[in-house]
């Protein structure tokens, strides 16, 4: 049976397994569990009831994320800019999604405001310059942007008695990868 707008409030450990706390429009029950795999997103609450936190590095790098529409014919591959005239000392990485939507991540210097960087305005002209230096001369939409920032963090342990953590419950790693971001010596 499905149930729809319930959310995990408490987890207690028993002899046999887990008693979850549900809550839902029409009130709170206990739902017992033998295992509990705790998918539940970076931010997740079953790892914030246990007390458990993610640990590693956060990288200084900012970055915003772009999607946009537009008729390309450029092979489905990633393309990456390093050091492109548009973003001097940036990175810019390229790459075709389902239905014409090309994700366009580009790197913020380090005297970029967050908040001017995500205006819908700001977002259009770092857009239009990066499809300038790629010589796309076409119509394009801008269907959605974010800002992140990269991190590669893990829980010591992903599983918590009987509960397991999956994920990004469990971990975070950046979206392009190691390579990206480079590694520690």
């Amino acid at each position: 049976m499905a149930r729809w707008q319930s959310r995990v409030v408490g987890a207690t450990d028993t002899d046999h397994g887990v008693d979850l706390e549900i809550e839902d429009p029409y009130g709170r029950y206990t739902l017992t569990a033998d295992w509990v795999l705790a998918a539940d997103g970076a931010r997740s609450p079953m790892r914030k009831m246990r007390g458990l936190h993610l640990k590693g590095d956060n990288y200084e790098g900012r970055y915003v994320i772009a999607d946009i529409q537009m008729p390309h014919d450029y092979p489905t591959i990633r393309r990456a800019l390093f050091d492109p005239d548009c973003r001097r000392g940036a990175t810019i990485l390229i790459h075709k999604q389902p239905d014409n939507i090309w994700r366009i991540d580009y790197q913020l210097g380090a005297d970029e405001d967050e908040d001017d960087a995500i205006k819908e305005e700001t977002v259009r002209a770092s857009v239009t310059a990066v499809l300038d230096e790629i010589g796309y001369e076409g119509d394009w939409q801008l269907e959605w942007w974010s800002i992140c920032s990269a991190n590669t963090l893990a829980l010591d342990e992903y599983r918590d008695g009987r509960i397991f953590f999956i994920g990004d419950s469990a971990h975070i790693v950046p979206i392009f990868g190691e390579q990206r971001f480079g590694r520690r010596a």
